[in-house]
């Protein structure tokens, strides 16, 4: 019997790193290109055009809609090409644009990941306007449910949501976890170089991510560390003015060598964030050798094993926090011990390989192990 075929379907390159780890476990793969970048070199020219005038086709839900279809079409088009009918194929699609309908489910089996569930959380979080936007997201996770063999997610948080919003498909909802985006250091790199006096935190749309949380906790270690370097990078959004944050150096968005560099030199990683589904940058701190203290909320505090390899907080509770922060801060020994957890417990059971090899035994035996 020859071996199952890899079809991976992709809406962003976020999810690369994951397709690596699956070639290595699928003889044979094909990778598809299923984003807003894949649509046709016209439609292409019109949706940098809205957006160069402050305008999001995604917004819009008649035009979001339309290139969802023409790229649905155009990829399964791609996808028939090349997949002979009766072969063990398996279908995996990264954050999908569209429903995965009959005609998918004639090719093969069919597992889509997501690390959020479409419920009022979500909508809220990323301001989602009520009426046919929320409804066009709705119908195609409402569809993926009903017809995909699983619907994978990254964090156990949203395996839950998604079992809530539906109850008579929840067996085939399964948690797989998430990688870093940023290969982990050796051993050698990680505990034999100097740290800086230097806490780091790392996230797009300030607010969300809590920086203003982050900068209160700042000014409470200030008063015992005078000369403690407290540094965020991301894109503040537009809640949150950097102006308003007299306790942090604000970088703006970095690179990933600027990344790498402030990671190797940081004691300690912050991220307060309101709502997280799975917080990549976490695991990325850790697989450097860096505690984390981050908040509760959504799936973000999945990977931090609290008292071991950081700390997971309750955000409206700033002094609790940076109590615990000044724990490691004052004692050099257990925050090595810290260190040397987190580095263990990323490298151990956080990389996107055992993603990689928990999508593939549910695709070829159904279960976990």
């Amino acid at each position: 019997m020859s071996p199952p075929i890899l079809v991976y379907i992709v809406s962003n390159r976020k999810g690369d790193d994951l397709y690596r780890e699956l070639r290595k476990l699928y003889p044979r793969s094909l990778y598809v290109d299923a984003g807003y970048g894949s649509l046709p070199y016209p439609l292409r020219l019109a949706v940098r055009a809205f957006e160069a005038v402050g305008l999001s086709v995604k917004a819009r839900p008649g035009a979001d809609s339309l290139l969802r279809r023409v790229i649905a079409r155009k990829t399964l088009a791609a996808v028939k090409k090349v997949v002979t009918p009766g072969a063990d194929t398996h279908m995996v699609y990264w954050h999908g644009l569209f429903p995965i309908t009959g005609e998918w489910v004639k090719l093969g089996k069919n597992g889509t990941i997501t690390d959020v569930a479409m419920d009022q959380v979500y909508f809220d979080h990323f301001q989602v306007p009520p009426g046919r936007p929320r409804r066009m997201r709705e119908e195609i996770w409402e569809t993926n449910a009903r017809t995909c063999d699983f619907i994978f997610t990254h964090s156990n948080w949203a395996q839950a949501a998604n079992a809530r919003l539906y109850p008579d498909q929840q067996a085939k909802i399964k948690r797989v976890g998430w990688g870093s985006d940023m290969a982990p250091l050796r051993p050698e790199e990680v505990f034999c170089q100097e740290r800086k006096d230097q806490i780091l935190c790392v996230g797009h749309d300030y607010f969300r991510k809590g920086v203003d949380v982050y900068n209160h906790v700042a000014g409470l270690l200030r008063q015992k560390f005078p000369k403690l370097d407290c540094v965020v990078a991301g894109r503040p959004g537009k809640k949150l003015n950097p102006s308003d944050l007299p306790n942090l150096r604000v970088l703006g968005p970095v690179d990933r060598t600027r990344l790498d560099a402030l990671l190797r030199a940081s004691k300690l990683f912050m991220l307060f964030s309101r709502f997280e589904p799975a917080g990549h940058v976490t695991i990325e701190a850790m697989s450097y050798g860096v505690p984390v203290i981050c908040s509760d909320r959504g799936g973000i505090g999945e990977p931090v094993v609290h008292g071991e390899t950081g700390f997971v907080c309750d955000i409206d509770q700033p002094q609790a926090i940076a109590d615990y922060a000044c724990r490691l801060l004052s004692d050099d020994q257990m925050l090595e011990q810290f260190r040397q957890e987190a580095y263990r417990h990323a490298t151990g059971h956080w990389q996107w390989k055992h993603t990689a090899q928990a999508i593939y035994r549910y695709m070829t035996t159904g279960q976990a192990n």
